[in-house]
């Protein structure tokens, strides 16, 4: 029970020295200070009776000085308290000790006139203890406390006359030293307890410096997010290609009133034109980096992508372009610029461009985690063999690349992601990271393609370990007329007049009958290949050639198609003398864009390109070539032309 009383009583007296300090915090010091200004004159007349009495006049005379200069020094200090609270607050403390010693000095003075023998004695135990209350102080931390003087000079003064005016020695005695261990004891605990409150005031002034520098640091994050937002998103408007993102950055943070999430991941797309097709440029990314170095690469990544789709935007804008040299020039031009950062700043992606009227999907991957192909409720992977390139920023080149095409059906859904996608936690405490990358197969079969429910169930499985960014495509039919569901009678008839013509060899006749046919129904991608065989028959290059071109406008899925027109180009030249060879290098081009291991195509692009007077070229390629197989007899008979018109070195 005493104990407890104890416990009690200590707690009670910490509240207690906790209220004085808060007090003298919450600018209570003016009082302080007045109540001594009234208190001190009250010591003066006291000291003038007892000290006088005791020691003399002049004695008592000194001792009412010093309690009248106390006084008038705090009521100075407490006017300058009012004008200039800062400086008394800093510097009121030390008038406090100097007042102290100049009272401690003042009782040595003292000490040297007591008459009786047990006196000195006793003064000497009572200054000992006030100077270890004195000294006490700054190793204590009290100097910052306005209340020092309640423990120094008023306390000295007032139990001065109370003591020479004893004269019963042991109860002194006890006085004397319950009064020095009282004092010890509530320094001992304010101590502590100031100690403490210095502590929490030099980690809140940390924490409000920090939350300062977080303050600053979301308002640079925000300003970032807000040049990032409008590079990203959905641009498309089609009724054939619906496009849906989702992106979910780990760097989420609310400034002011709006809840933000920046990192590295982009997904866009937007509505472009090629030679008079529209398409939906898209790309999925992540540059390398959290948070605000992420954001810089999403940045960088969004504007170069947006520079090379706005030059496209407008139906005139691809007017001579192919959907292959788009993509290799936007693959180019994003590494160039990532490579400006020597290293310090890449990216992975997948970028492409989908065909609106025949779904044929065009793309390049930049190392970044492969496509999925959602069709008829089975997901998989959309090609076995995908090329795939380097990083864009990688210090050893680009190198060459390849783009894949892919012919997508009527209902299929597209599904791209980042590396997010599949870096997921699966349990509680954040040590297993999922290892199955076709774990992603299934959240996008049970998510139908969706990127809101694929995220779902990918939450369900685990927590996230990086940002996710999700791009979904899905092809729609397109709208068929109605003499495209049921073709006139009048053209089934006159195709199969002319195929009958054909077996014939009645050329001219079967010829009339397509060309007639293709008046009803101009896409039919069956008579263009019959009419080329007619035409080269009849060794009429040029419309054999003109076929081609325009079976390859109607099947860009076929990447035959672009040989044999380019391969028509070159053989109407050489026969006819007057063929467009920078059709034929243009068609040429775009099957190696798609194919570079075509021996057959390769040496067909270096005859043109020697046709057409640029020799470099022509060796440039013929190198390739010869790394694909050391021994073509064809390749070295080219090259052997090419050292004797352009004297080049192979």
């Amino acid at each position: 029970m005493l104990g407890s009383v104890a416990v009690n009583l200590r707690r009670a007296d910490e509240r207690a020295l906790g209220a004085l300090y808060r007090a003298q915090n919450q600018k209570l010091y003016p009082l302080v200070l007045i109540v001594l200004c009234i208190v001190m004159p009250f010591f003066a007349w006291l000291d003038s009776f007892v000290v006088a009495d005791r020691f003399g006049p002049l004695t008592g005379d000194l001792f009412v000085r010093v309690d009248l200069a106390l006084a008038a020094v705090y009521a100075g200090l407490l006017g300058v308290y009012f004008l200039r609270p800062k400086f008394t607050l800093r510097y009121v403390q030390w008038f406090f000790l100097f007042a102290a010693h100049m009272i401690l000095a003042a009782q040595f003075y003292l000490l040297s006139r007591v008459g009786d023998a047990a006196e000195p004695y006793i003064m000497m135990l009572l200054i000992l203890g006030q100077a270890v209350l004195i000294h006490l102080k700054p190793r204590a931390g009290l100097l910052n406390l306005g209340f020092i003087a309640a423990y120094s000079a008023p306390m000295m003064l007032f139990g001065w006359p109370i003591v020479l005016s004893l004269d019963f020695l042991p109860p002194l005695f006890a006085v004397l030293a319950l009064g020095v261990a009282t004092v010890i004891y509530r320094n001992t605990l304010l101590s502590q307890h100031i100690g403490i409150h210095r502590k929490n005031r030099v980690l809140t002034r940390s924490l409000s410096q920090v939350r300062e520098l977080k303050r600053r640091q979301d308002g640079d994050y925000f300003l970032t997010s807000l040049l990032i937002k409008p590079l990203g998103g959905n641009h498309v408007d089609s009724s054939r290609v619906s496009v849906d993102i989702l992106t979910r950055q780990q760097k989420a943070f609310r400034f002011r009133k709006w809840d933000v999430e920046i990192g590295g991941d982009l997904s866009t797309a937007y509505r472009i034109s090629l030679q008079r097709r529209n398409y939906v440029a898209f790309l999925n990314g992540d540059a390398m980096g959290k948070s605000i170095q992420g954001a810089g690469g999403a940045l960088v990544l969004g504007t170069v992508f947006k520079s090379i789709v706005s030059r496209f935007e407008t139906p005139l804008g691809g007017r001579d372009r192919s959907p292959e040299s788009w993509l290799a020039d936007c693959f180019y031009q994003l590494h160039d610029v990532f490579s400006s950062f020597d290293g310090g700043m890449m990216a992975t992606a997948i970028c492409g461009l989908l065909d609106e009227q025949h779904g044929v999907l065009y793309f390049v991957n930049a190392e970044h985690p492969r496509a999925v192909l959602l069709r008829n409720g089975r997901a998989d992977y959309l090609l076995e063999s995908e090329f795939i390139a380097g990083k864009f920023g990688m210090l050893s080149g680009p190198g060459p690349f390849q783009i894949n095409v892919v012919q997508l059906r009527p209902g299929d859904a597209l599904v791209m992601g980042s590396d997010g996608r599949q870096d997921i936690y699966l349990d509680r405490e954040n040590s297993e990271l999922n290892e199955d990358g076709d774990l992603f197969l299934e959240f996008v079969r049970a998510g139908n393609g969706k990127p809101e429910a694929i995220l779902d169930r990918l939450l369900a499985a685990g927590r996230p370990a990086d940002d996710i960014t999700l791009l979904s495509l899905k092809y729609q039919a397109p709208e068929l007329r109605a003499e495209e569901v049921v073709p006139p009678p009048g053209y089934v008839h006159l195709k199969q007049k002319g195929k009958r013509l054909m077996a014939e060899k009645d050329w001219a006749t079967a010829i009339d009958a397509f060309e007639k046919a293709l008046a009803f129904k101009d896409d039919d991608g069956e008579i263009y290949p019959l009419m080329a065989t007619i035409y080269r028959r009849m060794r009429r290059t040029k419309e054999a050639s003109r076929m081609y071109e325009t079976l390859a406008w109607l099947t860009p899925a076929d990447a035959r198609c672009l040989y044999i027109a380019s391969f028509g180009v070159r053989a109407s030249y050489l026969l006819e003398g007057d063929a467009p060879l920078h059709k034929g290098i243009d068609f040429g081009e775009r099957y190696r864009l798609r194919d570079r291991k075509s021996v057959v195509n390769l040496l067909n692009l270096a005859e043109l390109y020697r046709l057409n007077g640029d020799l470099e070229k022509a060796r440039e390629i013929l190198t390739e070539v010869r790394d694909l197989e050391p021994g073509n007899p064809r390749a070295r008979r080219l090259v052997t032309s090419l050292i004797y018109r352009g004297k080049l070195r192979y």
